[in-house]
């Protein structure tokens, strides 16, 4: 089960990647990408629900489309990004399948443990709270994306990313929650940012700094997304230094900006379709 789930993701991911940079080398407006990356978010959010993907949400669709589309257009080798992508994609499948050995024979020789077993399958969404996590990431993504375009900003993905991650949460409640881990946790990891990159590191110990980043990103994503955000918003701008080094000030302005315009707008969203999402409080709750 947790083989078939990685292989449909992983497939996903690599055609968005590709999708991207093919929307990259063909200088796009950044409007149309906008729109295509708001379609992937609604997209990416009815079928990760639909088909119980874990983790949940659109975050890594949106996240591999916007990116790749957000890249130079200078030099494009869609072959060797494909190649790429691939690659690590099937990399990651060999990794599942060896654990997967390694789970059946620990299975034969008793020493498997039920916690060990991996992630359980979500539960199944109602068709209709689907409909409304997709209609949600569709319309957050592309409102901040255009409010982003039409204030000037330079990282129009950012906003949407931000505008996409509260919905996967269970509950208004959590959502909300993760809203607000969001929006601490960029402002807290801009400060990490600055302390990193304003001694203008070497690109060897920034190369190492960024692993450890990468590191403490996927230890703590799954267990407080505020903590998370510590160390994946630097780890987000030193890679792009890395790629192409740019004034300090003006981009962790951005990204204060345009983490603060996706909240918002997704903030909203979630409050007002609420009622439809979780229709037994409103039955309990009349008055």
């Amino acid at each position: 089960m947790r083989l078939k789930m990685q292989l449909q993701t992983t497939t996903v991911l690599v055609l968005l990647i590709v999708c991207g940079s093919v929307a990259a080398a063909s200088e796009m407006p950044g409007w149309a990408i906008v729109l295509a990356t708001a379609v992937v978010a609604g997209v990416g959010s009815a079928a990760a629900d639909f088909l119980r993907w874990a983790p949940s949400g659109c975050l890594f669709f949106v996240f591999a489309f916007a990116v790749s589309a957000a890249a130079s257009p200078g030099n494009m080798k869609i072959s060797l990004i494909a190649l790429t992508a691939g690659g690590s994609a099937a990399i990651t499948l060999l990794v599942t399948l060896a654990g997967g050995a390694i789970g059946a024979a620990r299975r034969r020789s008793g020493t498997f443990s039920p916690h060990s077993a991996g992630h359980a399958s979500l539960p199944r969404l109602p068709l209709p709270v689907i409909s409304v996590h997709a209609s949600v990431c569709f319309i957050a993504a592309a409102a901040a994306g255009m409010l982003s375009l039409g204030a000037g900003l330079a990282h129009p993905y950012w906003a949407m990313v931000s505008a996409i991650v509260p919905v996967a949460g269970s509950s208004t409640a959590g959502q909300l929650t993760r809203a607000v881990h969001r929006l601490v946790g960029t402002f807290l990891g801009l400060g990490v940012t600055a302390l990193i990159l304003l001694p203008s590191p070497d690109v060897a110990v920034l190369i190492v700094v960024l692993a450890f980043l990468t590191a403490g990103t996927e230890l703590m994503v799954a267990r407080n997304y505020g903590l998370a955000m510590l160390c994946l918003t630097p780890l987000t701008i030193g890679m792009m230094f890395l790629n192409d080094p740019q004034p300090l000030g003006p981009l962790l302005a951005d990204r204060a900006l345009e983490t603060c315009v996706g909240l918002a707008v997704v903030n909203v969203l979630i409050v007002l379709t609420h009622p439809v999402r979780h229709p037994d409080e409103r039955a309990e709750n009349p008055g």
